[in-house]
């Protein structure tokens, strides 16, 4: 597939979305409540983005979508200055009942976007990417 390839990058983060909802991975408990985070992969070889962040939907979701479904594409700095791909996924409501009906979530829940962006135990960067894109215009169909 090889879409935006970019030679220097250490991996991606994924903001799967359903309705005003968020899929976010557990991690360590903390003293001011649990970590949460949006579910990250890093590269492998020299796969493209867009291929990594496919590969984690299937690994997270065991769903497989067309990179045409990725939204948001932006490149971020995490400590130490690796850089780190950006995207967004939305999940119909078909492809919804799916992952429900067989238990795709095991290691994943879902938050209010609210909720996240909250979070005190969020990564910073990753509320700020996402506040970002839901800031966006997004664009509209049908008749106004």
């Amino acid at each position: 597939m090889q879409q935006m390839v970019d030679k220097d990058f250490r991996g991606i983060t994924l903001a799967i979305l359903f309705g005003e909802k968020v899929i976010v991975s557990p991690g360590q408990p903390s003293e001011i409540g649990p970590k949460w985070s949006l579910p990250q992969v890093d590269r492998i070889g020299q796969e493209s983005p867009a291929d990594c962040a496919l590969r984690l939907l299937k690994a997270t979701l065991d769903l497989e979508l067309p990179v045409t479904r990725l939204n948001w594409p932006i490149v971020s700095l995490e400590e130490g200055g690796d850089a780190r791909w950006f995207f967004t996924a939305w999940i119909t409501p078909m492809e919804w009942d799916v992952i429900t009906e067989t238990g795709g979530l095991d290691n994943c829940v879902m938050l209010s976007l609210g909720a996240f962006l909250d979070a005190p135990t969020i990564p910073e960067p990753q509320k700020a990417a996402l506040r970002s894109y839901l800031d966006q215009p997004k664009p509209h169909f049908g008749h106004g």
